[in-house]
């Protein structure tokens, strides 16, 4: 699985000649072709309350899928619990 972390751009770059695009389609059809997966990470904000829903629409045009990931909050006191769920 390939997953770049970090990636930003030149914001004038980005918006006339499409860079941080370019980069991603090399990337991905180029570079790392043979892989099964292209992790692009989150794309929510407010802990994960939120889409960002520009961010998530910019992933799809490159085929990427939404994978929803669960929250669950654990009382210290019954860490012991995790034993019995968690590989």
């Amino acid at each position: 699985m390939i997953h770049p972390q970090y990636i930003s751009g030149n914001k004038a770059f980005n918006n006339e000649l499409g860079g941080l695009d370019f980069l991603y389609h090399h990337l991905i059809n180029v570079v790392y072709k043979n892989e099964k997966y292209f992790d692009f990470g989150i794309s929510n904000e407010n802990q994960g309350k939120q889409v960002n829903e520009s961010l998530h629409y910019w992933k799809e045009s490159f085929g990427a899928r939404t994978i929803v990931q669960n929250f669950y909050e654990i009382e210290v006191k019954n860490h012991s619990l995790l034993d019995t769920v968690l590989i």
